[in-house]
């Protein structure tokens, strides 16, 4: 979702009327919850040349999807006729981040956002580059200016919380995925991550409640299965554990962790040939940094077959 303030119209009746219709449809796409701060260049700029960058900024969002290097071309060339304008900032920083061209991606947002165009999307954008660099803090910042702007993205909302949660400040990051519910109570992640959250505060129970309420959102949700099974078996519960396994593999056959969830509850159930099979598909699969657990998982299919 993107935004986009209403653009001034032009007194000239044709051009007004293109000038309208770009912006209307510019609206239907979703664009109008943002915010441009005027300044003394854009206040200026001739009401023909404010046509002609919107005819830009609009081939440049209808060639993003297929053609991104024109795309970038017709973001250009707007800035060539407004230098500051931030929505063609923006989306040029959009394309510079799908290619995996952080940096400039960073340097854009950050000029769209000083050029005085505000819209969360920017600021979302601006936080997953700080996380993949490291910047905490950073990232964080720049979710709590996007729920500023927008406190009904229950997105932003829930990645602040996963990003509080990697803080270790437990209090935040339930603030934040329970403003995520608020404004929007038929998603699943926000409460799986409440459950995560409960479950590291030592709240089983409060736990297992977050997670059957993600399964009731969302009964296929792989992950919610798994951490439910999780629990059942540290509780020793291994029935309720291998129900919760299968059902996560129901979802995600090739589910390393609830393969080998399940290979454990089975042994726990006296179901040796049923965790052989298992443990081997674990082996078989798993990711190369489960080290540890694949020696371990070889070690039970050795135990296993003698």
């Amino acid at each position: 979702m993107t935004s986009l303030d209403a653009a001034d119209r032009s007194k000239d009746g044709a051009r007004a009327a293109a000038t309208s219709e770009s912006v209307e449809r510019l609206r239907s796409l979703g664009y109008a919850s943002g915010s441009t701060t005027p300044t003394p260049a854009t206040r200026a700029i001739d009401p023909k040349d404010r046509v002609a960058v919107w005819a830009e900024i609009e081939d440049g969002i209808d060639l993003t999807a297929r053609d991104p290097a024109s795309a970038g071309q017709k973001f250009a060339r707007a800035l060539q006729l407004q230098p500051d304008n931030g929505l063609a900032m923006k989306y040029l920083a959009d394309l510079q981040f799908r290619a995996g061209r952080l940096r400039e991606a960073r340097e854009q947002y950050r000029r769209a956002i000083a050029a005085g165009f505000r819209h969360p999307d920017a600021y979302v954008n601006l936080a997953s580059i700080a996380e993949r660099e490291g910047h905490l803090d950073e990232a964080r910042e720049a979710l709590t200016n996007a729920v500023g702007l927008a406190a009904s993205d229950a997105d932003a909302w829930n990645r602040l919380g996963l990003l509080e949660a990697r803080h270790g400040d437990v209090d935040a990051a339930r603030r934040a995925f329970a403003q995520a519910i608020a404004v929007a109570g038929d998603r699943p992640e926000p409460y799986y991550n409440l459950g995560l959250i409960e479950r590291r505060a030592g709240n089983e129970t409060a736990a297992q409640t977050r997670l059957h309420e993600a399964l009731t959102r969302n009964p296929k949700y792989a992950e919610a299965h798994y951490e439910l099974g999780t629990g059942y078996l540290l509780a020793r519960q291994p029935e309720r554990a291998l129900e919760a396994y299968r059902a996560a593999l129901a979802s995600r056959p090739d589910y390393s962790e609830a393969l080998f969830g399940a290979a454990r509850a089975e042994l726990d159930l006296g179901k040796t040939d049923d965790a052989r099979r298992d443990y081997e598909r674990f082996v078989q699969g798993a990711p190369k940094e489960y080290r540890r657990q694949i020696a371990a998982a070889k070690e039970a299919i050795r135990r296993l077959r003698n």
